[in-house]
């Protein structure tokens, strides 16, 4: 299986980026305390049910949220063949990549707008990626946004990506896949939770032989 990470890049109304149930999660705590020295911002306040958007802003929240969930997959034994996203994901796919630094794509959600992220320092993606930045700018891609969720999934595809796991929050990308990718099959985070997504797209650890011979599970 080729499992691709996707970042959609968009708060659905009603919806918040990370639940408390993934803000316990040990990648997530220590991504939204590097956030807080980002931001100096207190970083236990992050974790309350709306503290990530109100004290980081809704863009750099998705930026933020997007790494951590991606953090917490890739710490549960997920190894991406490659990651995806569009608008603000595009900034944390691009940070999950090594394509630029996790400060950076805060910074650039904060004060660069949704149509142009100027790039400071972009360096060759140690996972590949698909998504808006190119160069030292973004493309200001004003397509309708399942135009470009469409072309993401067509783009993953042609990598050899089987199944993509949709980050928080939200899923429109996953809806979409089920709809008109019958080749492709997505797992939305919000749905499916970590545990779940884990589960179906990583490998089993290897049962250990006790003294005696017998199987017992390996500590994770």
């Amino acid at each position: 299986m080729s499992v691709g990470i996707v970042f959609p890049g968009h708060r659905p109304r009603g919806h918040i980026v990370l639940h408390q149930r993934l803000a316990r999660h040990p990648a997530v705590i220590y991504t939204l305390a590097e956030a807080g020295e980002i931001l100096f911002a207190d970083a236990t306040a992050l974790h309350w049910a709306h503290g990530l958007e109100a004290m980081a802003g809704d863009g750099a929240a998705l930026v933020i949220g997007g790494v951590a969930v991606a953090r917490a997959l890739i710490a549960g034994g997920l190894r991406p063949a490659a990651v995806a996203g569009i608008e603000f994901g595009a900034l944390s796919a691009a940070v999950v990549s090594g394509m630029i630094a996790f400060a950076d794509a805060i910074e650039l959600a904060r004060f660069g707008g949704t149509q142009a992220f100027p790039v400071r320092q972009l360096r060759a993606p140690a996972i590949p990626f698909v998504g808006t930045i190119r160069g030292s700018h973004a493309d200001a891609d004003r397509r309708p946004t399942t135009a470009r969720l469409s072309e993401m999934a067509t783009r993953l595809r042609d990598l050899g990506v089987t199944t993509a796991i949709e980050v928080v929050p939200g899923h429109r990308f996953t809806d979409l896949v089920e709809r008109s990718f019958p080749d492709l099959s997505a797992i939305a985070i919000t749905r499916a939770g970590l545990r779940a997504a884990l589960r179906k797209t990583t490998e089993p650890a290897p049962p250990m032989l006790s003294a005696g011979g017998a199987s017992v599970s390996a500590a994770l």
